[in-house]
């Protein structure tokens, strides 16, 4: 019986046996099986008895047994554990267990071809043959009728010559694998034959719908096969085709259009559609005909829906949480909130709650709906926090919010002052190391944090954090912001030192 997926031989007796003395190694194939039945267990095979009633064997390179095969035991090889006196002399006819291993066919078929074309379906990823060859069987009909008479072997063509009678038609196959276990399993499948003189067909490459956002970059392909079965596809297809892209709004009105002979790409012109709107991508195609008096060029159509997201408004707070001083005003400047569509106008709300108890009181009266917001610092006598909140919103948009903590100094700590003298780029490559320097005092220390609208990265445990977190000067290596690809981040920094403390 063959164990698992083919790769195991086990033969199994209902009494205990053993190698006759002077048949040779007890775990030797050679010792039970004759001649012809060692060629059928490939090269190299190996042997053993896993208990009394059972002679297991490891079949080797390109083995050749089959499920129904017919092994050869040595005459006079085997005994009876416990009757040396009688020999057993038999042949042992292969079989595999209901679980042995099916085959699973996977074939490589066209989804189309031209009335010009041979059709041929590839088996040869196929699975489930232990390692060996599998037969194959195919069979292929046209609008149910049988063309050609069926076919083996991995890889099964139908000549154009074949298929011509049948004009346009749905080709319909089908192939079954047998394995050398004997199981054996099927699968089907369709090909689109067009007829001579058809075409040519357009098609957009990708997905039907599609959605997009602005900021991003985004290029169809169109592709078209020629109504004169000439041997040509792709690039090879430019200069028979000429292009025509246009780009049409829900009521049908062409917001862009481009054609060429040169290209089948369309540079879609997101930066000019509307966030959260629908349109219609098409692609017409027009056959040129190298013969001014042949007939008339032929034409195709294609189309995709493209779908432009409106993305999220951002609200953003520069510069963090801080420590500011009772002694001088404090500025919330909301710069950095942006539309990423880039459309909307902002609206602007300031909240303050307290962290201690009323602690906003201490803040004299801002401008509460400005992109800035200046408010005078009352006198305090012991440190203070609080929490201001904003909100951006536009109509029609879904609000954003940001947070920023403020700790309130009393007028007579001194505050050290802080700046950040290297700032980053507006825009980072992930990819390369990013320095940030701090200027403060040389007894200071200080503390750096990177805040996202994904919430703060760790800088204690990261090992992308290239310099001693307390230092003024911070170093990431690349990969730090690889999480943050197409988001806006906050660096902040606060310097420390003897009873004074300053934030950027």
């Amino acid at each position: 019986v063959f164990l698992g997926a083919g790769e195991r031989l086990s033969l199994t007796f209902d009494i205990e046996v053993a190698v006759a003395p002077g048949a040779g190694p007890a775990d030797e194939c050679s010792s039970v099986f004759a001649a012809a039945a060692l060629s059928l267990l490939g090269e190299a095979p190996s042997c053993a008895w896993a208990d009394p009633h059972t002679f297991q064997v490891s079949l080797g390179g390109a083995a050749t047994v089959r499920v129904g095969d017919r092994l050869n035991l040595k005459h006079g090889a085997l005994v009876a554990r416990h009757s040396a006196s009688y020999a057993l002399s038999s042949d042992v006819v292969v079989s595999a267990t209901a679980l042995a291993t099916f085959p699973w066919p996977r074939v490589q078929a066209p989804r189309e071809i031209r009335s010009c074309e041979d059709l041929t379906l590839d088996g040869s990823l196929s699975t489930g043959g232990g390692g060996r060859t599998m037969a194959m069987e195919w069979t292929l009909r046209a609008n149910g009728t049988e063309v050609g008479g069926a076919r083996t072997g991995i890889v099964a063509t139908w000549t154009q010559s074949e298929l011509a009678a049948r004009g346009a038609a749905v080709l319909q196959w089908r192939v079954t694998a047998t394995n050398f276990l004997g199981r054996f399993s099927s699968a089907t499948g369709e090909v689109l034959r067009t007829a001579q003189g058809e075409g040519p067909r357009a098609r957009i490459e990708g997905p039907s719908s599609i959605l997009a956002t602005r900021g991003t970059r985004l290029v169809l392909v169109g592709s078209a096969l020629p109504s004169s079965c000439l041997p040509v596809d792709g690039a090879a297809a430019l200069g028979l085709f000429r292009y025509t892209w246009s780009v049409l709004d829900g009521a049908g009105s062409s917001v862009h259009s481009t054609s060429s002979t040169a290209s089948r790409e369309l540079h879609v012109p997101l930066a000019q559609l509307a966030p959260g709107a629908t349109y219609t991508v098409r692609l017409d195609i027009l056959e040129i005909l190298p013969d001014p008096f042949g007939p008339d060029p032929a034409k195709a159509r294609a189309e995709v829906s493209l779908t432009l997201v409106a993305q999220g408004l951002f609200a953003c707070i520069e510069g963090g949480d801080r420590a500011v001083s009772a002694a001088s005003a404090v500025v919330l400047d909301a710069g950095c909130s942006l539309d990423p569509d880039g459309v909307a106008t902002l609206s602007y709300q300031w909240n303050c709650t307290d962290a201690v108890a009323h602690a906003c009181a201490k803040l004299g009266p801002w401008p509460k709906q400005a992109a800035v917001a200046t408010a005078s610092a009352l006198a305090v006598e012991t440190q203070s926090s609080v929490v201001v909140s904003l909100v951006v919103t536009s109509p029609g948009r879904q609000p954003s919010s940001a947070t920023v903590s403020l700790t309130i100094m009393p007028a007579n700590m001194t505050m050290t002052p802080v700046s950040i003298v290297q700032a980053l780029p507006r825009k980072i490559n992930p990819q390369s190391y990013i320095t940030v320097a701090a200027s403060a005092a040389s007894s200071a220390n200080c503390t750096w944090s990177v805040a996202s609208t994904l919430g703060p990265l760790d800088l204690v445990n990261s090992t992308l954090v290239a310099t001693p977190r307390n230092w003024c000067t911070l170093v990431l290596a690349p990969g730090f912001f690889l999480s943050l690809q197409g988001r806006r981040f906050t660096v902040s920094v606060t310097a420390t030192g003897a009873g004074a403390q300053g934030h950027a």
